[in-house]
């Protein structure tokens, strides 16, 4: 607890930092800065969660990418779908892609043998989870 106190302040001044650093490019450059930072800060922790629990960080980077490869398919394919169809209503729009991104996602994921094990599993713990609910309420 003590370690991710001190890990929890880094954080902060760091993305404070990136804010500043990014305020002279305007809304994109704090974004671009709060982007960034959130990426060098998130991934250094993989590495120092990882040691911890036995697990380097590059095994478990490696064992997130077939998943992250396919959120930016989907992603990429989202965006394609939007240049054909772009709903009139915002919040339309972003339901019909939330569904259909996300069903398009665990399609994929159900066809692929590995992927699909995961699922299972995640099925389980879900339905693990709903028992204990309803054993103890």
């Amino acid at each position: 607890p003590e370690a991710m106190a001190k890990w929890r302040g880094v954080t902060i001044v760091i993305v404070l930092a990136s804010f500043v650093a990014g305020l002279p490019w305007g809304v994109i450059g704090v974004a671009l800065g709060y982007t960034l930072s959130g990426i060098a800060t998130r991934l250094w922790l993989i590495f120092f969660v990882g040691k911890r629990i036995g697990m380097s960080g590059l095994q478990f980077i490696s064992a997130c990418f077939p998943f992250a490869l396919l959120a930016i398919t989907v992603s990429v394919l989202m965006i394609y779908c939007r240049s054909i169809w772009e709903p009139r209503s915002a919040l339309l729009g972003f339901f019909s892609y939330s569904i259909f991104g996300s069903a398009l996602y665990i399609a994929i994921l159900a066809y692929l043998p590995k992927e699909r094990q995961f699922l299972k599993f995640l099925f389980v713990m879900g339905r693990d989870v709903l028992d204990g609910f309803k054993k103890n309420p």
